[in-house]
């Protein structure tokens, strides 16, 4: 299975806490400098109330109810940006209480064919 390459290669940051939906919306992350301004213009925003908050940039996911904050990217040269964002999300919300955190990574791959796709050996 050598030669193996990910696909899909993301990573998410899930933070348990006392969470305020409404705040997460695409112009509040822009008008902290946590995104650019045209990424809020261009977001695409499924929804934004005070229960929940689910937008969607070229890069990133964010969706955040009541007790959970979840920021996703489904690709490796996003990590950084992933991480620096969910940091400064929360530097600046210094009081939220939280409760824990996961940090969660996804890969997923196209395997040649249904019979090569079974795992023997090492990856």
């Amino acid at each position: 299975m050598s030669g193996l390459v990910a696909e899909i290669d993301g990573s998410s940051i899930v933070i348990l806490g006392a969470m305020n939906p409404a705040i997460f919306h695409p112009f509040w992350f822009a008008a902290n400098k946590l995104i650019r301004e045209t990424e809020a213009s261009e977001a695409d925003i499924l929804i934004a109330s005070k229960e929940v908050s689910d937008f969607r940039l070229d890069w990133l996911h964010v969706q955040v109810v009541s007790d959970r904050f979840l920021a996703e990217v489904n690709d490796a040269a996003n990590h950084g940006p992933l991480r620096d964002l969910v940091t400064g999300t929360f530097t600046l919300l210094e009081h939220t209480p939280l409760t824990a955190m996961g940090l969660n990574r996804q890969m997923h791959y196209l395997m040649e064919s249904e019979e090569k796709g079974t795992h023997s050996g090492t990856f």
